[in-house]
């Protein structure tokens, strides 16, 4: 059932160690999650976009988990680099 694979996923994500608790999590969060992760069997590449300004925020927490033990390859891209101080950009 659809509902209680969704609702896993939102328990999954409460008890996820590390990271902040949240009381609520939004059904159709936890469904794209469920279909990202059925399409990833399909692809060969992943392609990550970051915003520059905040390029720690702006990646899922379960990316490099999803892409565990799959042969797929991830770029990841930095978008507005022209709005993010040249600092914060040699940081990582």
């Amino acid at each position: 059932n659809e509902d209680e694979t969704l609702l896993a996923v939102a328990e999954q994500f409460r008890r996820r160690e590390g990271q902040a608790q949240i009381s609520w999590y939004p059904g159709h969060i936890a469904k794209a999650e469920k279909r990202l992760h059925d399409v990833l069997s399909a692809v060969d590449v992943v392609v990550e976009v970051r915003d520059a300004r905040i390029p720690t925020s702006t990646t899922h927490p379960s990316v490099d988990e999803w892409l565990k033990n799959r042969n797929i390859q991830r770029v990841v891209c930095i978008s507005k680099q022209d709005m993010a101080p040249r600092s914060a950009m040699s940081m990582w």
